[in-house]
């Protein structure tokens, strides 16, 4: 009975973990979000309960330390948290941000002027 009770800490942990690794990875569009999506499920395989959030506190570390650096920003369009320099989100795969019609760079689309040129000619924001 301790034995069930056990894995079904372990799994809830892991999968809590594994949830909050992919959505973190792929809102910072990390190319290995699969992999870290799945790597707290090799936790199972600890023997112990005490075994299985040491290793899962040294994923988290491992990932914070690895991971893209930046704020996370709710995307414009579906509002799921995304990394503030990315273009197009990775959850909907529409554009995140508009774009300078002068110098073409990336702007927030609540902008009014561009940040690297000054200038007003900016896409409008889509409904």
């Amino acid at each position: 009975m301790n034995d069930m009770i056990e894995l079904f800490i372990k799994v809830i942990m892991g999968g809590i973990l594994a949830w909050w690794l992919n959505n973190d990875a792929r809102g910072r569009d990390y190319s290995a979000w699969i992999l870290w999506t799945m790597i707290p499920i090799t936790a199972l395989f600890a023997p112990t309960l005490v075994g299985t959030m040491i290793y899962l506190v040294l994923i988290i570390i491992i990932y914070l330390i690895m991971r893209p650096k930046g704020a996370l920003l709710p995307c414009p369009r579906c509002n799921k948290k995304i990394h503030e320099i990315l273009t197009i989100c990775p959850f909907c795969n529409k554009d995140s941000k508009g774009e300078c019609l002068n110098c073409h760079e990336p702007v927030s689309w609540d902008a009014e002027r561009c940040p690297y040129c000054k200038s007003k000619e900016l896409t409008s924001k889509p409904q």
